[in-house]
């Protein structure tokens, strides 16, 4: 079972955990073969239960400490408590409804988003110890649900911008993100049309969501040195990764951070 981890985060293993999953040594059968972390996708419920059980054994972080949220492309961002351990762990109807992003300063308290092409992000505050994880799809990153958790990081926590280090994980990339005119004018029309995120390739319009967001955290004072891409298409790369725009019928794997 394998687990990718930012390299700009590893410094601060005694103070938090991290990880990416992948899709390898799971128990679900295809198409959501074989390390499917969702409830919702129409998997066998029992599986994506052992699956969630055999990765907590890996992770050595209890499966009662995990948070899981209802995802809806919103802009939504709740704030994670104790109490909220558990929500969604063990079963998809007590998730945190309507939510696309978590932000807490609780430890042992792991907050985790389910992607699939969507772009994840981990942000953590080294001086605050206040973490966030954001899953922002294309619509998401519309809606600049990362920007707005750095804002809210800020107001709530008083987060300040250069000690956030920021982690953007496996996500579809700007080589496979081909989209029709409707979506890119949304992108045109918030972003401006000579966003470096707006590509135009051999007369067919792609989207760089790994470049759009990292123009959210940079405008919102996150240093650049503070920002790891791993540049990980899950399209490319669909061997390790769920891809919902080469599936369609798929699983999703898990992004996730918890303070010690």
């Amino acid at each position: 079972m394998n687990i990718l981890r930012f390299d700009k985060f590893l410094k601060f293993d005694s103070e938090l955990f991290h990880f990416v999953s992948t899709r390898e040594k799971g128990f679900s059968k295809k198409p959501f073969l074989a390390l499917n972390m969702a409830f919702h996708v129409g998997d066998n419920s029992v599986d994506v239960l052992r699956n969630r059980l055999e990765f907590s054994k890996k992770v050595k972080i209890p499966l009662k400490k995990f948070v899981f949220a209802n995802q809806t492309h919103s802009e939504n961002i709740f704030i994670v408590k104790k109490e909220d351990c558990g929500m969604g762990a063990f079963e998809q109807k007590n998730s945190i409804v309507n939510t696309d992003a978590f932000i807490t300063e609780e430890k042992n308290v792991c907050i985790v988003v389910l992607v699939a092409d969507c772009v994840p992000v981990v942000l953590f505050d080294k001086k605050k110890k206040v973490v966030a994880v954001i899953h922002a799809g294309w619509q998401g990153t519309v809606k600049k649900i990362v920007e707005k958790t750095v804002k809210k990081m800020i107001n709530e926590f008083n987060c300040e911008p250069k000690n956030i280090i920021a982690g953007v994980g496996p996500s579809i990339g700007p080589c496979h993100f081909e989209v029709q005119n409707d979506v890119f004018v949304q992108f045109q029309d918030i972003f401006g049309e000579e966003d470096k995120g707006l590509i135009y390739r051999k007369e067919k319009l792609f989207i760089d969501l790994w470049e759009i967001n990292k123009q959210q955290l940079l405008v919102n004072g996150i240093l650049l040195k503070n920002i790891e891409i791993m540049k990980k298409c899950t399209v490319c790369e669909n061997n390790y990764f769920f891809s919902a725009r080469k599936e369609r019928i798929t699983g999703r794997f898990a992004v996730g951070v918890m303070l010690k």
